[in-house]
């Protein structure tokens, strides 16, 4: 074999190479991690997109149904509040209580969540349809029903209600339905502190003004000591049960209180909701802010023609409440390369701009939503 036809690369040749191979590999790893950038700010555009979606749309579906009471009207419709305790006062729910807002100025029940401060909070009230009728009239302190027990819980607050009147009551048994699907729910106790000390006798009806139609209330005037109840008394005398007489075609459902508010725990902002029962669940993170303004009808046509803040308006004018618009600052995660100032006036305003810090790694969106309450525009 001839020697000199066996020749590898020389070293200038495999430097080449090794740099061009160098070169590629650096682009090829360039591309990579300018994908890899891209796909994690697309990414989380679409998480904050979605977030906004679900924070707007959580509040808004509770917003439509506040003061639903089943049928009737709930400015006309005498409410009974017969679940309050020591630990649980008595909960206002009619016209001017149905829907509250408020600011810096509310009472923060939460000893681990604070408050954003500049950041406003929606308090709403209203039944939820359970489906459920009762089997009988109300007998003592229970009532037997049939429907969707299974939902119904110790603790729960229930309200009966017709065309004209309501009680809202606690459930002091777990629900066991019988064989049959029914459920009888017990709903008073023998302690000092059973519900329903009192009942309304007697009804102020509101005038609107000269010529103007009746307003949006029936007004409690007296309190007399004695139950109108299952046939108008407790059976057993003493403190009263029910204070309104029903059928077996009245309606039976749950009474909701959730509050919305804007909290940091731990550094974390999020969409709080305390429920019912006074528990506060996170229900979107990342919810940096939010600031409503409520729509007035002042010419009872049933249309907003004005919008304002919550300490603009008084108390007896949130019967005049009919639609809602709030605003949410809402931010992904910090992902961005560099701190990426930005700020969001408050319903275009060039005064006031929502609490959010300008200057880290997050993107944000402001999500915007108008919300017509039901049970007053009809």
């Amino acid at each position: 074999m001839n020697r000199y036809l066996q020749a590898g690369f020389s070293l200038v040749e495999i430097m080449v190479a090794m740099t061009i191979s160098l070169i590629i590999l650096a682009a090829i790893t360039q591309v990579f991690m300018s994908s890899r950038k891209t796909y994690a700010v697309n990414e989380a555009v679409a998480r904050v997109q979605e977030d906004a979606r679900f924070a707007a749309e959580i509040p808004a579906s509770d917003i439509r149904m506040a003061g639903y009471s089943g049928c009737g009207r709930l400015g006309r419709k005498l409410i009974t509040f017969l679940a309050d305790t020591e630990d649980r006062p008595a909960v206002d729910f009619g016209s001017e209580s149905s829907l509250i807002g408020y600011g810096n100025d509310w009472e923060n029940p939460s000893a681990t969540i604070t408050h954003v401060d500049n950041t406003d909070v929606i308090v709403v009230r209203r039944g939820d349809g359970l489906n459920m009728r009762p089997v009988g009239n109300p007998n003592g302190s229970q009532i037997k029903v049939t429907g969707n027990v299974h939902n119904i819980a110790k603790d729960d607050l229930i309200m009966i209600t017709d065309c004209t009147q309501a009680d809202v009551i606690s459930i002091n048994n777990p629900a066991k339905p019988n064989a049959q699907g029914e459920l009888t729910l017990v709903y008073a106790s023998n302690d000092n502190h059973a519900p329903g000390d009192d009942c309304p006798s007697a009804y102020a009806r509101r005038e609107s003004g000269p010529g103007q139609p009746p307003g949006p209330g029936l007004g409690l005037i007296e309190n007399v000591g004695q139950g109108l109840g299952s046939g108008g008394q407790n059976p057993g005398g003493g403190r009263p049960l029910l204070c309104g007489s029903y059928g077996t075609d009245a309606d039976i459902m749950r009474f909701i209180q959730h509050t919305y508010f804007i909290g940091e725990q731990a550094g974390q902002r999020a969409l709080y909701r305390i429920n019912t029962h006074g528990v506060a669940e996170a229900l979107v993170q990342n919810v940096e802010s939010m600031r409503v303004l409520y729509g007035l009808d002042t010419r009872g046509v049933r249309v907003a023609d004005t919008y304002l803040p919550h300490s603009e308006i008084p108390a007896h004018r949130w019967a005049e409440v009919i639609s809602l618009r709030f605003e949410l600052v809402v931010s992904s995660d910090p992902i961005l390369p560099e701190p990426m100032a930005v700020s969001f006036p408050v319903f275009g305003s060039a005064h006031e701009t929502h609490p959010i810090a300008a200057d880290d790694r997050r993107m944000r969106r402001l999500v915007s939503k108008t919300v017509t309450l039901r049970n007053r525009a009809r």
